[in-house]
């Protein structure tokens, strides 16, 4: 569609390119290293059991490999097992009932207890820049309005140039808000 000049809409989220180049250029902020990454397989093992396909950045981030500090979330292996035992810690935490969490958007755990939902966002139809949530003991915050926003909050890397992501909600989790 374009508008009265004939200049076509273009939709200012990043591409997959985009996302690679800002990867790249904060890959070694972070500290991570390609060698420490997922290869093709583990990946697709990863998303088979998720069920879903990751989004493009955050496969990419996987990909090209987390810091090997701790607190980063390792998925070569034991894919089923980390996401039950994630799925333990924020029910107990969140106080919710493992029929909830079966309910719910699933979310990857990326970091500590920081994780991406892994499905599109009421009224989106792509999961590419969903937000990075925060769950906590008092609920659910949103971390960064997509991933290069959430490194720039928790890593102090600075933000690409494309426009900010506006908020985007899923059912469950963002009905999970913190207490006054």
């Amino acid at each position: 569609m374009a508008d009265d000049l004939g200049f076509p809409e273009l939709d200012p989220r990043p591409d997959e390119e985009a996302w690679e180049a800002y990867l790249t250029f904060a890959a070694p902020i972070l500290g991570s290293d390609d060698a420490l990454g997922l290869e093709n397989d583990q990946l697709i093992a990863l998303e088979e059991e998720l069920g879903t396909q990751l989004p493009f950045e955050i496969g990419l981030l996987l990909v090209m490999g987390v810091p090997p500090t701790d607190g980063w979330w390792r998925w070569h292996s034991d894919a089923a097992e980390r996401l039950a035992a994630w799925n333990d810690l924020i029910g107990a935490s969140l106080g919710v009932s493992a029929d909830d969490l079966v309910a719910a958007p699933k979310l990857l755990p990326l970091f500590e207890d920081y994780a991406v939902p892994v499905e599109p966002a009421t009224g989106r139809e792509a999961t590419e820049s969903n937000p990075i949530l925060h769950l906590g003991d008092d609920g659910v915050t949103v971390a960064g309005l997509d991933l290069a926003d959430w490194l720039h909050k928790q890593f102090d890397i600075p933000l690409p140039w494309w426009p900010e992501n506006e908020p985007r909600t899923f059912p469950f989790w963002s009905e999970i808000t913190p207490s006054p």
